[in-house]
């Protein structure tokens, strides 16, 4: 107020001297405050990347374990071949939050490879699969949600959070068939078990027995819901995420994947 009042006064009795003052503090202190506001607003953007980056990488590498869900799958059901997933170094290798780029094409082949094994023609379908000696995999979808959720304190991810959390809803609700007794035929017996940690916990119990599987439907659906699920998680991070960390870091990707990247961003 009193800047004002001694403004206002000075240009009721302006003189010369007094508005040429006025004339060099505003030359003086524009491109200050623009320069001041731009340098403001870099730290701001640092400071934000610098936490948002490091949890969004480790996010980008546990949705990455929905490839050795498929992988799992591909191989219960008899195919010999293994997808690959790029590793946590390959995430980190690349700018900002492209590494889930690089999830996101990985994702997209497990699923391509995993349907055709599925749809390969077989004179008998089983209706179970024989557990091997390695305990299924899946994402930690609780972890991936906590992680964004933290993300979303420092820059707002709205959608990123809501489609973790719907993906934390079906890891903590699917289901799975255990077929107890498969050398039994139709007098095997089949116990549902629910939720992601349950069904690891179980299938690590059934690598002991010669006679334990999954039922075919229920796991194979369940595996294509947690690749859709992951997918859904990665693209709702690169839409939320600064443009400065996915569209303008973007040179540092392959024509491929730079038009991955574009896809993902212009899909609903």
């Amino acid at each position: 107020m009193i800047s004002c009042a001694a403004f206002v006064g000075g240009v009721a009795l302006a003189t010369e001297s007094f508005l040429v003052s006025i004339l060099a503090s505003l030359t003086i202190a524009g491109p200050a405050l623009i320069i001041s506001n731009i340098l403001v607003r870099n730290f701001q953007d640092q400071r934000t990347d610098s936490r948002l980056v490091p949890m969004i990488v480790i996010a980008a590498h546990l949705l990455a374990e929905a490839v050795e869900t498929a992988s799992d799958a591909a191989r219960l059901i008899g195919d010999a071949k293994t997808f690959s997933k790029p590793s946590l170094g390959e995430i980190r290798g690349v700018p900002g939050l492209l590494g889930l780029v690089l999830v996101v094409a990985s994702l997209n082949d497990a699923e391509r490879q995993l349907r055709a094994a599925i749809e390969v023609p077989r004179v008998d379908k089983p209706s179970s699969l024989k557990l091997d000696d390695r305990k299924l995999v899946f994402p930690a979808f609780s972890v991936i949600s906590k992680l964004i959720e933290q993300a979303d304190r420092g820059f707002a991810m709205p959608w990123a959070v809501v489609s973790s959390s719907i993906a934390q809803n079906w890891a903590d609700q699917c289901g799975v068939d255990f077929v107890y007794g498969m050398h039994l035929g139709d007098n095997c017996l089949v116990e549902r078990r629910v939720g992601v940690p349950v069904i690891v916990q179980w299938s690590e119990f059934a690598i002991a027995s010669e006679t334990t599987g999954v039922g075919s439907i229920s796991y194979l659906r369940c595996v294509e819901d947690c690749l859709r699920h992951a997918k859904a998680v990665a693209a709702a991070i690169l839409k939320d995420g600064p443009s400065r960390l996915t569209v303008q870091a973007s040179k540092a990707l392959s024509g491929d994947q730079a038009a991955l990247l574009q896809d993902i961003l212009k899909n609903d």
